[in-house]
């Protein structure tokens, strides 16, 4: 055995790495151990937030602006009228009132009151402002009260009769709803009509009906629907001063079908969005895969077809449902509506179409992403050219893509955080908050 004769290493001591810590530029950090981070990351900040090129500050406090009634504020907008320079606070709590600020306390807006305990939407065209909720029909306030809408019933009383002697084997159905300002009755009972040719083009039917009782200025027309029985779409619309339509085989629409619900008295719906000079809705109470789109200024509380409104469905029955929307491409000429499900991202663009002698809305749906979605419409935000959303697999942004002047993306800018997103619970999820102020995307979770 042979014996060797070993010397122990002298110990050498690496040597200090010196840090300057003068600034948190690199943000934080919640992928690595503090010890693996960089000089410029950090890694916990407690009431503390970075400003500038991440330089630690007092996170920001509070004061008591005014009291605005009781239980949380579901709803804070701003009311602006420029001709009179009226700038007013609106408010509305559990106490079920629009409120707008007075001195320290608050005073109650008339013409209707809100059920507690749920959360409003608003926005503000034409010197009016819209609030919406899926637990309340669309209302307008309009710098000194609120209006409801009033609702119609349906027509009734549909009668269908042949003008001419042709005759087939086909079997037809019509069926006539009303219109208000903001939207349709539901369709009346359908009228069929057998032994008629293929092509309607060859005769002509005439159909009548009974308005229902309302004052002249609810009533704005009525709608006719054609189709086999069951399948009725849009024909027509007429004037509310006329029950009769004749019918010479007028092309029917592939896209607009009678109401599911009673519009008339409003929309009930979760979200509302300003896009340009309209009024989109979505999370349509009965219609999860909805979204309505008003008519062009001064007629933007108007849905109606033949006002220059309309609707689409966004993926509809893929299980998923509306939970937010946003503007993409701001500053180009072709904006287009961004709608977010939990799971998805889809957009909308707007066209027009020839149908007889209207020219309709048509709007055209195309998915975005099947991977990323918004899991709260509160945290969807305007941030400079693009918009932020937060879901279940974080923070993204939609927007243009770069050197690419129509075409938009989504991108994942939450990577750093991810360990934090992952142990948020789904509470946190549906009741996240965000907001956009001081060039900072400020996202909070009440329950935490």
């Amino acid at each position: 055995m042979t014996i060797r004769r070993t010397k122990t290493p002298s110990y050498r001591p690496q040597r200090n790495i010196q840090l300057n810590w003068e600034d948190f530029g690199g943000g934080w950090n919640s992928l690595f151990k503090p010890t693996e981070l960089k000089a410029n990351e950090l890694a916990e900040a407690t009431n503390l937030m970075l400003i500038g090129r991440g330089t630690p500050t007092g996170r920001w406090g509070s004061d008591t602006y005014f009291l605005a009634g009781s239980g949380n504020v579901r709803l804070l907008d701003a009311y602006y009228k420029s001709t009179t320079s009226v700038n007013e606070l609106l408010a509305i709590t559990d106490l079920g009132y629009l409120v707008k600020k007075s001195g320290a306390s608050y005073q109650i807006i008339t013409g209707a009151s809100f059920p507690s305990g749920y959360d409003f939407d608003s926005v503000e065209i034409g010197y009016n402002t819209y609030i919406a909720a899926n637990t309340q029909a669309f209302i307008k306030f309009d710098g000194t009260n609120l209006i409801p809408y009033t609702g119609l019933t349906p027509p009734t009383g549909v009668t269908a009769t042949m003008l001419s002697f042709a005759s087939g084997f086909n079997t037809y159905s019509w069926i006539v709803d009303a219109t208000s300002q903001t939207g349709r009755t539901l369709g009346s009972t359908a009228k069929s009509l057998a032994s008629l040719p293929f092509d309607l083009t060859t005769t002509a039917i005439k159909i009548n009906w009974t308005a229902p009782s309302s004052a002249p200025s609810v009533l704005t027309g009525f709608n006719i629907y054609r189709g086999t029985p069951g399948n009725e779409t849009w024909i027509a619309t007429v004037g509310s001063d006329t029950t009769e339509y004749i019918d010479k085989g007028t092309p029917s629409s592939d896209v607009i079908f009678p109401a599911n619900s009673n519009e008339t008295a409003g929309i009930k719906a979760k979200y509302i969005l300003k896009f340009q000079d309209r009024i989109v809705l979505a999370g349509i109470d009965g219609d999860p895969s909805k979204v309505a789109i008003s008519a062009r200024y001064p007629y933007q509380d108007r849905f109606t077809a033949i006002d220059g409104g309309g609707y689409t469905y966004v993926s509809p029955n893929d299980g998923d449902f509306i939970t937010g929307l946003g503007i993409a491409n701001l500053q180009t000429t072709h904006p287009l509506i961004v709608v977010y499900k939990q799971n998805s991202t889809h957009v909308i663009s707007l066209s027009t179409v020839a149908l007889g002698n209207f020219v309709i809305l048509d709007p055209q749906v195309y998915p975005l992403t099947n991977s990323a979605g918004a899991s709260n419409g509160k945290t969807v935000v305007q941030v400079e050219n693009d918009m932020f959303s937060f879901g279940r697999k974080g923070l993204y942004t939609t927007g243009q893509e770069a050197q690419f002047l129509n075409q938009i993306r989504t991108n994942e800018i939450s990577a750093r955080i991810r360990p934090y997103v992952r142990n948020l619970s789904d509470k946190d999820f549906k009741e996240a908050n965000a907001v956009y102020i001081d060039y900072k995307y400020i996202l909070s979770f009440p329950s935490k």
